[in-house]
């Protein structure tokens, strides 16, 4: 159950486009040592990842896609999202906010509740294909 869930998150990632205009207000990656790993190759490099980008947020068990930003103040942006849970049935609408820490980075925090983060800028890096991929 856990490498199917884990599947989900990463199709629905990589389905963002990385380089388009996004929900928040920054660009590129923001993550720990693993959600950069994820962000730049695509590899899951276990359970211990998380990755935040203007659209959205992905992590072992936890995966949000950002509808809207409904509102930015004082370093806090308030986003509207889609997220899902593994061992939750189905995805459900959510309020998000992300965190603005300056040189810290970025953090996160679901429904009010507990702040995951900061997470660091990822470190640029190419999309390295799986060996035996063909690409067009």
């Amino acid at each position: 159950m856990g490498a199917q869930f884990g599947a989900v998150l990463m199709v629905t990632f990589l389905a963002t486009p990385a380089l388009a205009a996004g929900v928040l207000p920054f660009s590129g990656a923001f993550g720990n040592a693993g959600g950069c790993h994820f962000f730049n190759t695509g590899d899951v490099p276990g359970d211990d990842f998380a990755v935040l980008t203007p659209d959205t947020f992905s992590s072992y068990g936890t995966g949000c896609d950002f509808d809207a930003l409904l509102s930015l103040d004082k370093g806090v942006a308030t986003v509207s999202a889609i997220c899902q849970s593994e061992g939750e049935a189905g995805a459900e609408k959510s309020t998000v906010e992300i965190i603005d820490h300056g040189t810290d980075g970025y953090s996160i925090r679901f429904d009010a509740q507990d702040e995951f983060g900061p997470y660091l800028a990822c470190p640029p890096g190419d999309l390295a294909l799986p060996s035996g991929t063909v690409q067009l």
